[in-house]
């Protein structure tokens, strides 16, 4: 059994569906990310977990105990949120042991489990520094800090990191993983940001309108999307709509021009490949999924250009870092949309 099972989650607002029968199961230990756009009911789902919302219907098991008419005092769940809420008036010591005297803990307690946190952190050396002479990222490791100290039985994490400039957000989302890691804490992380979630989580969940799309290892909803909300979601710009499809071979026709995929699925009614997985050249090497094209849009992007190329199927974004083949508005040239990349849609 899962360490956390949600099972046929429902919540409506004022008639409008806002969560649509999520099912999710998380074992002891993993970091799962639930990923997705504003409004797709991420946010939602986590509040209803820690008991700051209540639910339509379905039901949250923790450790096999429905937590429905559990408190959201009694839960033991540590909440870590976008906009940190810490208490000004607090210095770093005292923000980090309030949870811990809510519970009525001893002195002793209270200042073994602070400091013994405050260590694994690096918080130790700020510990008598107020939140207003702290950075970003030293405020958000005292959120973490104050929701691990407690030891909770769930960690959940709200867009933790969307407030740190880009570097900033890196050694966060790292710290994150290794104090996750180190302490074996079972963790729900919300975010919109695809490269953050990839990058710590365990499975990841990805919602869309109210409904997990897909739930996977992250290697696989990068590799393998379920869905052209999923593909379109994490990069893969490229989608075409197909005319037919001869399952048995992997051939799928767009607008007349055959395309093969190394996947073959039933029902397919998109094709798509991101713009990093195209060959663009000059020469027409006879390779199959070989289109011509003329480039009517060429973009520099630092690590190359982005070019988009005008085809017989439509207009394709391509992704190109080799820095010696420098290709010109107006340009002919030929891309190869590789058949191990070219990914079949059913929906």
């Amino acid at each position: 059994m899962a360490y956390l099972e949600i099972k046929h989650l429902q919540k409506s607002y004022e008639n409008k569906k806002v969560l649509n029968d999520i099912n999710l199961s998380v074992n002891e230990g993993e970091l799962v990310s639930i990923l997705g756009p504003s409004g797709c009911g991420k946010t939602t789902t986590l509040r209803i977990i820690a008991g700051l919302l209540d639910k339509d219907d379905g039901e949250i098991l923790l450790s096999g105990n429905d937590l429905s008419e559990v408190p959201v005092h009694k839960r033991n769940l540590g909440m870590v949120f976008q906009s940190y809420a810490l208490f000004p008036h607090l210095n770093v010591f005292e923000n980090v042991a309030f949870g811990l005297k809510m519970r009525h803990l001893s002195k002793n307690e209270i200042q073994d489990k602070v400091n013994e946190i405050l260590d694994i952190t690096n918080l130790f050396n700020l510990k008598d520094r107020y939140p207003s002479e702290l950075s970003g990222g030293q405020q958000q490791r005292v959120s973490l800090a104050r929701g691990l100290v407690i030891k909770p039985k769930l960690l959940l994490m709200d867009e933790p990191l969307s407030n740190l400039d880009a570097k900033l957000r890196i050694q966060m989302r790292e710290e994150i993983k290794r104090l996750q890691n180190k302490l074996g804490i079972t963790t729900i992380f919300v975010t919109h940001d695809q490269e953050e979630c990839f990058a710590i989580s365990d499975h990841v969940a990805v919602m869309n309108k109210g409904r997990i799309e897909q739930f996977d290892i992250p290697q696989n909803i990068y590799n393998h999307p379920k869905t052209k909300f999923v593909a379109d979601f994490i990069g893969y710009e490229n989608l075409f709509e197909i005319d037919s499809q001869d399952t048995t071979a992997g051939q799928y026709s767009i607008a007349g021009k055959k395309l093969i995929s190394d996947f073959s699925v039933k029902n397919v009614r998109y094709l798509t490949i991101k713009p990093d997985q195209i060959n663009i050249s000059k020469n027409d090497d006879d390779k199959n999924n070989l289109l011509s094209g003329k480039i009517i849009e060429r973009i520099y992007l630092g690590r190359g250009y982005r070019y988009n190329v005008k085809t017989e199927i439509g207009i394709i974004k391509v992704d190109d870092q080799n820095s010696d083949d420098l290709f010109n508005l107006n340009d002919e040239v030929f891309l190869n949309l590789r058949s191990h990349s070219l990914l079949p849609l059913s929906k």
